[in-house]
């Protein structure tokens, strides 16, 4: 962290939350094991998230790698139902 300059990895180096309320799992981010925060939960909380994400008009997001075609209609489910979300 001492060597970024970016200003979301200092945003996101200092949230430490153990509460379990927010949608973002960074464990694996606070212990250098990728670079990013996974989003995490059922079907209703990942779509809630990123029906915010596209109501801002983000149209590009990126995914790690599927761990395989299951984990991709899981990936699916989310944004369909975010989709349906920012419809209403």
């Amino acid at each position: 962290m001492k060597v970024s300059d970016s200003s979301w990895h200092q945003q996101l180096s200092a949230i430490d939350d153990h509460t379990g309320r927010s949608p973002y799992w960074l464990v694996p981010f606070h212990n250098y094991k990728t670079m990013c925060p996974y989003l995490v939960g059922s079907y209703d909380t990942v779509a809630v998230e990123l029906a915010r994400y596209v109501a801002l008009r983000c149209q590009t997001f990126i995914l790690d790698v599927p761990f395989d075609r299951e984990e991709l209609d899981h990936v699916n489910i989310a944004f369909e139902r975010a989709l349906a979300l920012v419809a209403t």
